[in-house]
């Protein structure tokens, strides 16, 4: 018995000092310019209190302004979308956050690729792990959403460090972490914008698009992707949450390499009908052209500043029409505006 004891006391001596190190080791390393680091601490700020969560990838974190939203419907919100978010981890995040906060409604921003057979980045995996708030979920995502090559690198921030002799580097993290702004979790960033929003001000100098000839799309989603996707809007309709699928609106480029958006549309609406989820597509948006031309958009794909916030709004709009029971079909179109008199 005597050395059972002197035995879990030495374990949990290791364990307090490896933990401690962990820490010490993130605070001096992770970088102080990332707004995750922010986001991050702003999701623990907020536990308790957030009703409304926007999900999915990085045209969701850059679509939907959490000020803006809260401000045309007096909600409290924050969006936890992520850079090529696995819809397996969309799941995670949203059963994590449905356990701590009066979740009312989920807006999940769904992307063409997330739905396509892809594996994940293991940087892509990271941000959705650091963002889990709960041991049960976090060790629920390693299981089901990761390889065990990765748990090492999704559980010991230390492992993810490529340059531990960055002096540099590391006196710019001391100096800016060890700063008044820091403690007000103030970001150093501009493009940061709260709970989540990240907004840039660059403008898409790509081509621009009048009308797009329809193709023939090789678009097809994975199984382990509509299974989750599945899994997401039965646990909704299970807690009472309400669930929107939105497409966010893109370029006229990026429309043009989907060859025919339309495929993923059907595809999500017929999903979204069967499951009895609510879908608003805004690329069918009958305005699409000429309010998100390309001087809203940072690239091809992901709204910059002014895009994101005008979004927020006309989405705020929408959104308050649908909940009064007034009519919304008059918003889109029945197809991409982009084709219309293409043929």
């Amino acid at each position: 018995m005597r050395n059972i004891k002197k035995i879990a006391g030495r374990l949990l001596l290791i364990s307090v000092v490896l933990v401690l190190f962990e820490i010490m080791v993130e605070f001096v390393y992770r970088p102080y310019n990332r707004y995750s680091l922010y986001a991050i601490r702003e999701l623990k700020e907020c536990q308790g209190e957030i009703d409304t969560l926007f999900l999915g990838t990085s045209t969701a974190y850059r679509g939907f302004s959490p000020d803006i939203f809260d401000k045309e419907l007096g909600t409290f919100s924050y969006n936890a979308a992520t850079a090529s978010q696995p819809i397996d981890g969309t799941l995670a995040l949203l059963k994590d956050q449905a356990a701590r906060n009066p979740i009312e409604r989920v807006i999940l921003g769904v992307s063409q690729r997330s739905l396509v057979k892809e594996e994940a980045y293991i940087e892509r995996k990271e941000e959705v792990y650091d963002r889990l708030l709960s041991f049960k979920e976090k060790v629920s995502y390693l299981i089901d959403g990761c390889t065990s090559e990765e748990w090492l690198n999704l559980i010991f921030y230390s492992t993810r460090i490529e340059k531990y002799l960055d002096a540099g580097q590391v006196k710019k993290n001391l100096a800016y972490k060890l700063s008044d702004a820091y403690k007000e979790n103030k970001a150093p960033m501009e493009t940061y914008g709260g709970r989540g929003f990240l907004a840039e001000d660059t403008i898409y100098q790509g081509k621009t698009y009048e009308t797009i000839t329809k193709g023939e799309s090789t678009w097809k989603a994975d199984e382990d992707n509509e299974k989750a996707l599945i899994e997401i809007m039965e646990y909704c309709r299970a807690n009472d949450i309400e669930l929107i699928l939105t497409f966010i609106p893109v370029t006229g480029a990026q429309i043009n390499s989907y060859k025919d958006v339309g495929a993923i549309h059907d595809y999500v609406q017929a999903l979204a009908d069967e499951y009895e989820a609510v879908f608003w597509d805004f690329n069918y948006y009958v305005r699409v052209k000429e309010e998100f031309s390309n001087s809203m958009f940072k690239d091809k794909k992901h709204l910059n500043e002014a895009g994101g916030m005008y979004f927020s709004r006309l989405f705020a709009e929408v959104y308050q029409k649908y909940q009064k029971g007034e009519a919304i079909e008059g918003y889109f179109s029945d197809i991409c505006p982009y084709y219309e008199n293409s043929y």
